[in-house]
């Protein structure tokens, strides 16, 4: 819990230390698919955003908007382990899956373009660094022998690491709904920094998002 409010605090000190008024604030709620890349490849696997931004106008159509998101990252994977022998001669088949949840703040710079009669907010693109801070994990083995499923759960975050920088990109049109603007964007974010402490497991969270950007 300690480590939890530490990663808020950090987080929330940073989006709010800027002298300057904000222009605007808002909402962000989605859905993603993020997978593990590097050493070994996982299976996207679903999981949701949200959390809040503002922003900081720097020109008329260039702002600065630092975001603070929970991110819900992992993978999963069929015959993960090694194949286990039995007595028998049979393998077990096995399946393992990955959970990362993150607390982090996206740093991004917002362009907005081809505002026309019919797109009156304009579209968006957007890109920027990511600072995550590790919240939980959720490890989970199952292997499949003969007798039935047998299935390791592991919460411990302490292989992984607690700190991790990365990088996203995306756009989206911005629409008016009940007197509010809403972005409909397309987010994809790559971990720079591997997962895993282990010298020898180079693994990088690789995350696809559709959310909404709604102004409050």
């Amino acid at each position: 819990m300690r480590r939890h409010l530490w990663a808020a605090t950090v987080a929330a000190s940073l989006l709010y230390a800027f002298p300057a008024e904000a222009q605007q604030a808002g909402v962000i709620v989605g859905v993603d698919a993020s997978t593990i890349t590097g050493q070994v490849y996982a299976n996207p696997d679903a999981g949701g955003v949200f959390g809040g931004f503002v922003q900081y106008s720097i020109t008329d159509n260039f702002y600065f908007e630092p975001e603070i998101l929970f991110s819900m990252e992992g993978g999963y994977c069929s015959n993960y382990l090694p194949p286990t022998l039995t007595f028998t001669g049979l393998y077990y088949k096995s399946t393992a899956s990955l959970r990362l949840n993150y607390v982090s703040l996206p740093l991004l710079l917002r362009l907005r373009t081809f505002k026309s009669s019919l797109l009156h907010h304009g579209f968006d693109f957007f890109a920027g660094p990511e600072l995550g801070f590790l919240a939980t994990t959720i490890s989970r083995f199952t292997w499949y022998p003969p007798t039935g499923a047998q299935t390791f759960t592991d919460k411990s975050t302490d292989g992984f690491r607690r700190f991790g920088l990365g990088v996203e990109i995306g756009g989206g049109p911005n629409v008016e709904l009940a007197s509010t603007t809403v972005g409909i964007e397309l987010k994809y974010s790559l971990g720079l920094t591997s997962a895993f402490k282990a010298a020898d497991h180079d693994w990088f969270n690789s995350v696809w998002s559709i959310m909404a950007h709604v102004d409050i």
